[in-house]
């Protein structure tokens, strides 16, 4: 997903991720405890009469299809009604609607702050039609690209670790560390050479 990271508003969604990572790696600790005591529960209770939660491994899968709106309760009230309304409340009250929606908020939370700083971003249509306004104008002659600016300057170096040092490079005025002062004209007559 490292190529969404070049347009601000395509990296919202996994710069999201990324943020709210170690608020999940605490939810889900909490999140699987209770998931792991409700299963547990589910076969103490169910598992001699109720073949989806014979085994904990039936009840797990049966605990996650819960989750999503699938039981099967008729099966489930043959132990007792009072045994199956307690656990079943207890499961959708503690992992379907507080814990999922703690989850939730954690992922709110997280996109507030990194759309927050990319509220002022270009987006990627407005970023598209500047590539290719940059494009046409490149085309046009009306803009010169900063790899022609840069390869002009190398050409009257000759090496790129001299456009850095403190020393006045051949090409430099001496005494200017390196570096002078360029007017727009001067970039202009270099680059066209």
């Amino acid at each position: 997903f490292k190529s969404f990271d070049a347009q601000p508003r395509l990296a919202v969604v996994t710069q999201t991720l990324v943020t709210a990572t170690q608020d999940m790696i605490h939810f889900f600790i909490i999140f699987f405890s209770c998931y792991f005591c409700m299963m547990v529960n589910a076969v103490l209770l169910f598992g001699q009469d109720v073949e989806d939660f014979s085994t904990l491994g039936r009840a797990m899968i049966c605990c996650f299809r819960i989750l999503f709106g699938g039981w099967d309760y008729e099966d489930m009230r043959a132990v007792g009604l009072l045994q199956c309304a307690s656990w079943l409340w207890g499961f959708i009250m503690i992992l379907l609607l507080l814990l999922l929606n703690i989850l939730l908020a954690i992922l709110m939370d997280a996109y507030a702050v990194v759309q927050s700083s990319a509220e002022n971003k270009l987006s990627l249509p407005r970023q598209i039609s500047e590539m290719v306004r940059r494009y046409r104008q490149t085309q046009l002659k009306q803009r010169v690209r900063l790899n022609d600016i840069w390869a002009a300057f190398f050409k009257a170096v000759g090496d790129e670790k001299d456009m850095l040092v403190a020393e006045a490079a051949p090409g430099f005025a001496p005494n200017s560390g390196g570096r002078e002062e360029i007017t727009p004209q001067e970039i202009i007559s270099r680059v066209q050479k």
